[in-house]
């Protein structure tokens, strides 16, 4: 994918790269919402045999949207600041 987006002008790549970076946090954040959701509805069940709340369990969803979303944020700011960060893998040096 970076070779076509490699040959694009430098505002079209910064557009596409943009909204790959906003995907990102938008998945990210679907994946917390919802896994709260399901963690809260899972907050009254225990696991005898883990001797744990499942709500535990289902919160690391939430982590994980977060650290998404995080990961997007800061990508899609590298992109606005001039340094794209898939650059390095399509073989350019900086």
């Amino acid at each position: 994918m970076n070779i076509v987006i490699d040959r694009f002008p430098a505002t079209l790549r910064k557009t596409v790269l943009a909204g790959h970076c906003l995907l990102i946090v938008a998945f990210g954040a679907l994946v917390a919402v919802f896994g709260w959701q399901v963690a809260e509805l899972n907050s009254q069940s225990f696991s005898p045999a883990l001797d744990l709340n499942l709500r535990w369990l289902y919160l690391s969803s939430v982590a994980g949207g977060v650290l998404m979303v995080v990961y997007g944020l800061i990508a899609l700011a590298d992109v606005f600041g001039g340094r794209e960060p898939w650059a390095q893998l399509s073989g350019d040096s900086g």
